[in-house]
């Protein structure tokens, strides 16, 4: 067994198959003593594993797909952790055995930005984008994903059954937003699970106003219906979506990122997805604008809160947002509230990277886990108990 550390310069169902990850003391402590070192010899092949989804599932952290080794090429890994340090590769390790996998359809393509969620207690994949010169130097198909795919232990997909049908219902999409909510009867019986796809991008400077609804049917029936589109106000991608007391929250994103165009608004809506009315933030904080004026940050509903973690930011000045030319701003505050309109800055995530090399910014997902925060980056994972004060250490990839 190999265990790369990946260093950086600054309760649940058993899932059928799963082997528990092997608890080396040789490896933890490995860990621990590797956290305060400076940056040293990364592995390239995890330096820059970025643009992947992140989700909490059946009592383990699930990265799936992304991109990798420096390289702008997707693939389709599915990597497991327990504790969100140590990450084992749930899909098969060997490049021709997915290859297999994907001609037969029991695996997704190799896909970066796609949207991930939960229903019924299996795993749900949309869209993202592929490309011809994947990492296993295969051509499948390159373009913007409309195709949602279904798992119930994260190593075999398959496409829910009426795939074709969503696919005529949504474009090929990147970068969206997703929600998700329960129906219930008056009994408190669970009838469908919604799900919502909000905007997105098909192109750097081609970001979309669109939220696709639909209801996801239970297994083995793996269907989906009861499509309801609507619009919000401007076309966003890369945004922070959240479903808080009833209320589904759209806070900021990037409109045009090749011309530095931010959409810096916060949209509420009372009907889940149908209407949308603007929902001014307020805040006894001077930098209140800062919270709306941001990409790629995260969004996670934590001890009866909505919690806005980082995101990066450019001038919006309408020039290019080339790193080099116009340097990005990583950010690293945490914002919260308890009621969607008034907010407070907890502080920040100090030790955030502010970029890798050859980098735009430092990639990293957030997502409730084990009754903590775990914000996961490319080679760090920081928690928090409160989202005011956060600890961090190295990843470990066991090969």
């Amino acid at each position: 067994m190999v265990v790369i550390l990946a260093l950086s310069f600054t309760s649940c169902d058993d899932i059928a198959g799963f082997s528990e990850p092997s608890e080396s003391k040789e490896v933890r402590e490995a860990g621990m003593a590797a956290q305060n070192r400076p940056a040293s010899n990364i592995d390239p092949k995890y330096q820059d594993f970025s643009s992947w989804g992140l989700i909490a599932f059946k009592g383990k952290l699930f990265r799936i797909g992304g991109i990798r080794d420096g390289k702008n090429f997707p693939v389709n890994e599915v990597w497991e952790s327990a504790d969100g340090f140590r990450w084992e590769e749930r899909t098969p390790k060997s490049d021709a055995a997915k290859d297999a996998m994907v001609k037969n359809k029991t695996l997704f393509e190799p896909r970066r930005g796609m949207a991930v969620f939960e229903a019924y207690n299996h795993l749900y994949l949309f869209g993202g984008w592929y490309d011809t010169g994947n990492i296993y130097k295969k051509v499948f198909r390159a373009g913007f994903g409309n195709d949602l795919w279904v798992s119930q232990d994260a190593t075999e997909w398959k496409l829910v059954q009426n795939n074709d049908v969503l696919s005529l219902y949504v474009p090929g999409v990147q970068d969206s937003a997703v929600v998700t909510y329960a129906d219930h009867n008056d009994r408190g019986e669970l009838i469908d699970r919604n799900v919502l796809i909000i905007g997105g991008a098909q192109g750097s400077s081609v970001a979309l106003n669109n939220v696709w609804g639909f209801q996801v049917l239970p297994p083995p029936v793996n269907t989906i219906a009861d499509f309801k589109p609507a619009k919000i106000t401007h076309a966003r991608q890369s945004t922070a979506a959240i479903r808080f007391n009833g209320k589904v929250y759209v806070i900021g994103g990037v409109q045009d990122y090749a011309h530095g165009q931010y959409t810096k608004n916060m949209l509420r809506s009372d009907d889940n997805g149908t209407t949308w009315v603007n929902a001014s933030p307020k805040s006894t904080s001077s930098d209140i604008s800062n919270l709306l004026h941001r990409a790629d940050h995260q969004a996670v509903v934590f001890q009866d809160k909505i919690f806005v973690i980082g995101g990066y930011r450019g001038s919006g000045s309408g020039v290019d947002q080339h790193w080099e030319d116009d340097p990005i701003e990583t950010l690293k505050d945490v914002w919260s509230s308890a009621d969607g309109e008034n907010w407070e800055r907890e502080g920040e995530i100090a030790t955030l990277p502010d970029y890798f090399p050859d980098e735009e910014h430092y990639y990293y997902r957030a997502v409730v886990f084990d009754g903590k925060i775990f914000v996961v980056g490319e080679d760090r994972t920081w928690i928090s108990e409160d989202g005011k004060t956060w600890t961090n250490g190295p990843q470990m990839f066991v090969e």
